[in-house]
């Protein structure tokens, strides 16, 4: 079987991707196994067609400025939570979805939706957290032992707590993974851990216009990968350097629209939670840390 990845927006080179992903094996996975007990999967595998329904549910939300993609264990202690957990999955580390909109002008951005999405256990869906019968409070905890058991071990309780993706970003994915189901080169995805390298610095732009300089040496961070037939156990030995990788990748410059070129949700999320945003509210009146 080969492999084919459609490497959505320009905001990475695929080299870098996959060496971002090498690098989560080499200085990440050993530490971030040592606070959940387990071993952790370098990929997660999801379901495309599942993944872009939650999207195009998620950017209905008026005044939505983008997602906040939180970093988040299957925590299966609480009554009931073990039942949104996939198979063999207990403590790993997994990812929350959260529509994120302005708040009063705010430079910072704020939660007001109260809605909380994860892939459902099955890998074929997605759940909002926030709608009956989910159990109140699950992302905060799920968030909660992230932050109290794995990012202790991360560079000092230093490392990241969510990812940033601006609406344009979304919207320029959906687009892109639509074109990609339709003309045959996507029918699959996955999510991949990874890891900046030391010196790495991304841009930032402000509400009020104000460019400031963020320092994301060695944190963690996620690729998005969509192609055909992609598997976590093929895509692992592949991006570990099986010689695949080159033949399975095939870069597309989406063109004529700005926003699509803008698109990273596949490749470079900012690691936004330098003391820029406020936390988001969750539903029950607790807050994700």
């Amino acid at each position: 079987m080969t492999l084919q990845i459609t490497f959505i927006g320009g905001k990475i080179d695929p080299k870098e991707a996959r060496n971002r992903c090498i690098r989560f094996g080499k200085i990440k996975k050993n530490d971030v196994e040592s606070g959940i007990g387990v071993i952790q999967d370098s990929v997660i595998q999801y379901d495309v067609t599942a993944f872009l329904s939650m999207l195009q549910e998620i950017i209905n939300y008026p005044g939505i400025k983008g997602v906040n993609v939180y970093f988040a264990c299957y925590d299966p202690t609480q009554n009931g939570d073990g039942d949104y957990i996939p198979s063999s999955k207990n403590n790993m580390l997994t990812l929350i979805f959260v529509p994120t909109i302005e708040k009063n002008g705010s430079l910072l951005y704020d939660n007001l939706t109260n809605d909380y999405y994860i892939m459902n256990k099955d890998g074929d869906g997605y759940v909002n957290l926030n709608k009956p019968p989910q159990p109140k409070g699950l992302a905060s905890r799920w968030v909660s032992t992230y932050q109290g058991n794995v990012l202790p071990k991360l560079l000092n309780g230093k490392d990241t707590k969510k990812t940033w993706y601006e609406l344009e970003e979304v919207l320029g994915t959906i687009k892109a993974i639509n074109d990609g189901i339709n003309n045959n080169t996507i029918n699959s995805m996955l999510y991949s851990f990874a890891s900046y390298k030391g010196g790495d610095k991304i841009d930032r732009t402000l509400i009020n216009g104000q460019r400031i300089k963020i320092d994301i040496d060695d944190r963690l961070s996620g690729i998005f990968w969509f192609g055909i037939d992609l598997k976590a156990y093929d895509f692992t030995n592949m991006i570990n350097g099986d010689g695949t990788f080159e033949k399975a990748l095939a870069y597309k410059n989406h063109e004529p629209e700005n926003f699509e070129k803008k698109s990273r949700l596949l490749a470079d999320p900012d690691p936004y939670d330098t003391g820029i945003p406020i936390p988001p509210a969750s539903g029950d009146g607790t807050q994700l840390p």
